[in-house]
């Protein structure tokens, strides 16, 4: 199975719960597939404390799940909360990144 080689956040938007993200990965057989990360204020929030940028913690984000889960299959759309509860131990790897 391919794996992330390349996470390129492409567009931030500001949202009324927080951002949402356009992001493509590369997967190191150079396919690439593209996506929409949320990030809500409470997760922001919860790992940065408001002192880092939100696409840098959105990128700790998806870095981390990758790299507890190699083989994580993200689908087209989804969200910061549903990554911490699928992902154990995701919280800890995202705040040792930051």
């Amino acid at each position: 199975m391919p794996r992330v080689a390349k996470i390129d956040i492409a567009q931030e938007t500001e949202t009324a719960h927080g951002w949402s993200y356009r992001l493509s990965l590369t997967l190191d057989d150079d396919t690439e597939t593209h996506h929409t990360l949320e990030l809500a204020w409470v997760d922001y929030e919860y790992w940065s404390g408001g002192d880092k940028p939100p696409s840098l913690v959105a990128e700790r984000l998806l870095e981390a799940a990758f790299e507890i889960d190699p083989d994580l299959a993200l689908p087209r759309t989804t969200d910061a909360s549903t990554l911490r509860r699928q992902i154990t131990d995701l919280d800890q790897a995202v705040l040792t990144r930051l």
